[in-house]
């Protein structure tokens, strides 16, 4: 049996998740996915089954391999749908509770981060499942002994009233002989990703204005291996040559160089990453000019000095009044990232930035350094806190410590921004909570339980 908790909303709203295998879902088809309000996989889920069932038909001819056609379908889908049905509850802002050694132990299955990612993995799991299966069951079937062909009816001919007639002995002409069978030219198909579908994957850019519906960002890519880098490189070129003039290919092309140059950086090998961090520069140049926003802010990353902590190399100059004006362009055109570090520039200045906790290296704070300007800053910030987690985490968290004392110390406020993070996912907000709530002069000033999502 599946194992049953629950889930809450930031309204106090219940909702109830189920972990393992599925088995309404195996016994009822997609009726499970209708009654739980999931109209979407209620919809796919009856496709296929209706597809499954027509081709086995179809192709057999036999009845009972409806019947097994539509139980594979549901076997596969019954793997993954709990886990599937809970993840859109946590789309929709609802967060592990109930007992708390069942929410210990399902933290790190439902843990909020990459819920795109990981409902498109299971998708791939459950149909990996039925090809696995159908290519078994077809293959037994034609193993077991070749499905009769439907044979034509016989034509029956009726004779004609007899006459007289005088028959011609027929010449019969010599046998020929059978025609020499010629060479199989049949290949067993290979899938192959697609190029641009592989980029996306390894270097979706989070808060790219022109990111498709339904292609979920990559939030981290310090973590792929030099062979994953390669590929993405090579995915990432291979789809902007089919696709010349798209910045967004543009933009994931940069990071994928980006990426790897730190790599390189990393290991020593600085002539290699140079060479590629000027790639990475070159394209978000381009899709920059074209008015991508994205490539407007890594190129802002870029200037601030970003690559350089990252990978513990030197591999720019910073240079912060270019990389504000990048994030200037970046916020203008609607990024809530770009608005994001532009307004934490301006709030604390280059000589003290600490964004993602990270000083700028050297202490004047690289070369044109930016002065604090606190208005522009709150114009920026109050924008991105809106729409990027990150942002509202970071802002909030000068509010309740008066960082910087320019800004004003006002603990209500950090507090509401760092709980409205906390309930988007963002795991900085709840690392604040954990931390603050064991100090005795932070507890009055917080409530007395972390909030939802944290």
């Amino acid at each position: 049996m599946a194992l049953r908790f629950e889930l809450t909303d930031g309204n106090g709203a219940k909702a109830a998740g189920y972990y393992g295998f599925s088995w309404t879902t195996l016994f009822f088809g997609p009726l499970p996915a209708l009654f739980r309000g999931d109209a979407g996989f209620f919809m796919g889920l009856l496709t296929l089954e209706i597809l499954a069932c027509g081709l086995a038909y179809w192709y057999f001819g036999l009845a009972w391999l409806i019947g097994a056609s539509a139980l594979v379908v549901g076997f596969a889908w019954a793997l993954v749908y709990n886990e599937m049905h809970v993840l859109q509850l946590m789309k929709k802002g609802f967060r592990l509770t109930g007992e708390p050694e069942v929410v210990t132990a399902l933290q790190s299955v439902f843990d909020g981060k990459d819920i795109g990612g990981k409902e498109q993995l299971l998708k791939q799991r459950a149909s990996l499942m039925m090809l696995i299966a159908f290519t078994a069951l077809f293959g037994a079937l034609r193993w077991v002994g070749p499905i009769p062909e439907r044979q034509p009816p016989a034509r029956v001919v009726t004779p004609e009233p007899s006459q007289t007639a005088v028959v011609e002995p027929r010449v019969q002409p010599p046998p020929r002989p059978d025609p020499a069978p010629e060479p199989s030219t049949t290949t067993t198909p290979t899938l192959a990703l697609d190029p641009v579908d592989a980029c996306n994957r390894a270097m979706a850019i989070s808060y790219d204005q022109d990111l498709p519906a339904g292609v979920s960002a990559v939030q981290d890519v310090s973590s792929l291996s030099t062979d994953e880098l390669d590929r993405a490189v090579t995915a990432c070129g291979t789809s902007l040559q089919q696709n010349p003039g798209s910045r967004r290919l543009m933009s994931q092309m940069g990071r994928a160089y980006a990426a790897r140059a730190v790599y390189l950086a990393k290991s020593g090998n600085m002539a290699a990453a140079t060479a590629d961090m000027n790639k990475a520069v070159e394209q978000w140049t381009k899709a920059a000019d074209r008015g991508s926003s994205a490539a407007q802010n890594f190129l802002g990353a870029y200037f601030r000095g970003t690559f350089n902590n990252s990978s513990g190399r030197q591999l720019v100059e910073p240079n912060f009044q270019k990389a504000l004006s990048y994030w200037l362009a970046s916020a203008n055109a609607g990024n809530p990232r770009g608005a994001r570090n532009a307004g934490a520039m301006l709030l604390l200045g280059s000589d003290a930035l600490k964004q993602d906790d990270v000083k700028f290296p050297g202490s004047s704070g690289g070369s044109n350094p930016v002065q604090p300007d606190i208005h522009r800053a709150r114009q920026f910030l109050d924008f991105a806190a809106r729409k990027d987690p990150s942002a509202a985490t970071f802002y909030g968290k000068a509010f309740f410590y008066g960082d910087p004392p320019a800004l004003g110390k006002d603990t209500s406020k950090g507090v509401s921004l760092l709980t409205q993070a906390c309930a988007a996912g963002d795991s900085d907000a709840g690392a604040f909570f954990d931390k603050e709530m064991n100090r005795p002069a932070s507890k009055p000033l917080l409530p007395a339980s972390k909030p939802p999502g944290c």
